[in-house]
C-alpha cells in the first residue's frame, strides 16, 4: 500500500528556511558487520555520508561516559531511546559514539537520494512504503539512529517507529526539543544530558590548550562561566587563538572572576572580526554557506557566490571544508551567532543569489522544517 512520506499540500519552503533534514544511521549487527549512514532529507531516501566515522572534528564526549553506558545497554536489549539536550549540548557527538559501539565500521559508503534540493519538475516527492526510507540491508539485530529527531515531521516520527518495530530493530533517537512518540513510551530510555561540570571544562580545555588545567583553577572558572557548560560553545571558544591570552591571564590576576566578561564576549568579538575583516563578495559567500545548508549542491553555491568568494569565505577559518562538498560552519555555536548577527540585507542577498542559481540550474528546495541555527 502506497503512503505520502511528505504530504502534497505541504508549502513550497523559501530559501530563507534552511535545508536540512535529520540524520539517519543503519549500523551493522551488535558486534560488527555492515554499516549505511545516511542523511534523510525532506526529499526522501537516503543520502549516505561518512560523517559518524570519518568526521576529523573532535568529539564532544567528556564527561557523557555514564549516559553512553545507558543508551548502549538500552539499545542492546531492543528498547527505544530519546537522547535530549540544548543545541551544542553534545547530542550529535554522543549518537555517533553510540554509532561506533554499536557495530559501525568505517568502509566507503554508497550514494543516494536524499537531499533537500531537489529537480524543479518534482519537488515534492513520496516513498512507496516505509522500506524506501531504509537500506535494504536493514534487518534484526540493526539498530536505526536517528539525530534531529525534532525536524521530522509527526508521520516520519510515525514511520521510523513502525519500521523499527516491525524489522526487530532498535530505534535511538536524538532531539533539541522533545519527541512523545519516545518520550511517553513507559519502555523508552529518555536521558537528558547535563551540562559539563569544571571537571569536564578542565579536560577538555587542557587537551585543547595543551596544558594542564585545574578544575578549580581561574581558566576553568571562566571557561565553565562562558560557556554555561555547554560542550559545542567550549569547543568553539578553544578552537579560538584569541582565548589563549585571557586564559593565562586568568592564572595570573588576583580575582579571575573579572575576567568573566571578557571570556563570555571573545567569541562573538572573534567571530565578527573575521567577517569584518572579508570583503563584500566574502561575506555574501558566508551567508549562502549559513543559508543553503552543507547538503546543497557544491555547484548551486558557487553558481551563487563564484569560486573566489568561496575561497575567501573559506580562508577566513571559520568554515569546515570536505573535499567536493558545500563547506560548513565548524561550531554550531558559530552558525547560531551568525544566524543572529549578519545583517538582513546580507541575508536577503545570500537568499535571493542562491534563488537566481537554483532556478538557473533547474533546482528547488523541498518542503520541510527550517533547520536555521535556532
Amino acid at each position: 500500500m502506497c503512503s505520502q512520506f511528505l504530504h502534497s499540500s505541504c508549502p513550497r519552503r523559501t530559501l530563507a528556511d534552511a535545508p536540512g533534514g535529520f540524520t539517519l544511521v543503519v549500523t551493522g549487527p551488535l558486534g560488527g558487520g555492515s554499516t549505511n549512514v545516511g542523511r534523510a532529507g525532506p526529499a526522501g531516501g537516503v543520502d549516505v555520508i561518512s560523517g559518524v566515522t570519518t568526521d576529523s572534528r573532535k568529539t564532544l564526549l567528556v564527561g557523557r561516559n555514564r549516559e553512553l553506558a545507558r543508551i548502549e545497554a538500552a539499545a542492546r536489549e531492543g528498547r527505544p531511546v530519546l537522547v535530549r539536550g540544548r543545541a551544542g549540548g553534545g547530542v550529535t557527538s554522543v549518537l555517533r559514539e553510540v554509532s561506533r559501539r554499536l557495530g559501525v565500521a568505517g568502509r566507503s559508503p554508497a550514494t543516494g537520494a536524499g537531499s533537500p534540493w531537489v529537480p524543479e519538475e518534482a519537488p515534492e516527492q513520496v516513498l512507496a512504503d516505509a522500506g524506501g526510507l531504509l537500506p535494504p540491508s536493514i534487518r534484526r539485530g540493526n539498530n536505526l539512529v536517528v539525530d534531529d529527531a525534532d525536524r521530522c515531521t509527526p508521520e516520519e516520527l510515525q514511520r521510523l517507529a513502525d519500521v523499527a518495530r516491525l524489522s526487530g530493530v532498535s530505534l535511538v533517537l536524538g532531539a533539541h526539543e522533545d519527541v512523545p512518540l519516545v518520550s511517553e513510551d513507559p519502555a523508552a530510555t529518555v536521558l537528558d544530558l547535563p551540562g559539563l561540570g569544571r571537571d569536564a571544562v578542565a579536560h577538555m580545555a587542557s587537551a585543547a590548550l595543551g596544558e594542564a588545567l585545574e578544575p578549580g583553577g581561574g581558566p576553568v572558572s571562566c571557561l565553565h562561566r562562558a560557556s554555561v557548560g555547554n560542550p559545542g560553545r567550549l569547543a568553539a571558544l578553544l578552537d579560538l587563538p584569541e582565548i589563549e591570552p585571557l586564559v593565562h591571564l586568568a592564572k595570573e590576576v588576583p580575582d579571575p572572576a573579572t575576567l568573566a566578561p571578557a571570556f563570555a564576549a571573545v567569541l562573538e568579538s572573534a567571530v565578527m572580526a573575521r567577517v569584518d575583516r572579508l570583503s563584500p563578495d566574502g561575506r555574501t559567500a558566508l551567508a549562502v554557506v549559513l543559508v543553503a545548508g552543507p547538503h546543497a549542491p557544491l555547484a548551486l553555491v558557487i553558481s551563487a557566490v563564484g569560486r573566489d568568494g568561496l575561497d575567501e569565505a573559506i580562508a577566513c577559518g571559520l568554515l569546515h571544508v570536505e573535499p567536493g562538498q558545500v563547506p560548513e560552519l565548524k561550531h554550531g555555536a558559530v552558525g547560531r551567532l551568525l544566524a543572529h548577527r549578519l545583517p538582513w540585507q546580507l541575508r536577503a542577498e545570500a537568499e535571493r543569489r542562491l534563488g537566481v542559481a537554483a532556478e538557473r540550474a533547474g533546482v528547488a528546495l523541498a518542503p520541510g522544517p527550517s533547520t536555521l541555527p535556532a
